[in-house]
């Protein structure tokens, strides 16, 4: 199967556009995705641009803080979503 479609003549766009025309279900859990990725990648970059490009901040805090974030936000997403 062509991710993209291609090279099927259109088959997994077809396919995919029924799924989501027929479950309303499908259509929430995408929006839900994508307002969870979306936000978190707003929210997390603001911070961290704001911590990174304060003058006050010295350097090798805000390169610990580019780390560290990072894997404070992937404990926060991992957490919330393993039951």
């Amino acid at each position: 199967m062509d991710g993209q479609g291609g090279g099927d003549k259109g088959g997994f766009r077809e396919l995919w556009k029924g799924r989501y025309m027929q479950s309303l279900r499908f259509r929430e859990m995408l929006l839900k995705q994508t307002v969870f990725w979306g936000v978190g990648a707003t929210v997390g970059g603001a911070v961290t641009l704001a911590v990174v490009l304060t003058p006050v901040v010295n350097q090798y805090v805000a390169y610990g803080f580019g780390r560290f974030f990072l894997l404070f936000f992937n404990y926060l997403f991992f957490g919330s979503i393993i039951e």
